[in-house]
């Protein structure tokens, strides 16, 4: 295998890439993180095929080198958005201090006109019985 870095098998992998997964998990659970002010989320798909032989060729003829190594182990990449427009997600304060004081000032508002009121008849009330009992 062409290159000078070793080759690793699954189970080296797996002991890798625990050992790192769990410092992440630690430092994220620990993690006092607010809500951020800007978050990019990208969806993907993945898609490939075999380089073409003008592609191989070319390579191979520009670097001097076997077009089998090209095809094996040169990637093109191109990246692309899969969607050109974005959604804003802004964060506001569902109620605010001042309309919080104008709800509690308009329900008490409501409750001392409807007990005045309901004092204003059972005074209006006392009178008309009183007046009445006075005329029999």
């Amino acid at each position: 295998m062409p290159g000078e870095y070793p080759v690793c098998t699954p189970f080296k992998l797996y002991f890798c890439y625990y050992g790192n997964i769990t410092e992440l998990t630690a430092f994220i659970n620990n993690c006092d993180c607010p809500v951020p002010c800007n978050e990019h989320i990208y969806d993907y798909t993945i898609s490939h095929a075999k380089h073409s032989n003008a592609f191989k060729n070319t390579t191979a003829a520009a670097y001097h080198i076997d077009p089998d190594f090209v095809s094996d182990n040169y990637l093109a990449l191109n990246i692309y958005y899969q969607q050109i427009n974005y959604e804003l997600i802004k964060q506001q304060e569902a109620y605010s201090v001042l309309g919080l004081l104008a709800d509690i000032g308009g329900a008490l508002g409501l409750i001392l006109g409807s007990t005045l009121m309901t004092v204003m008849e059972v005074f209006d009330f006392v009178i008309v019985q009183m007046t009445k009992k006075c005329k029999k």
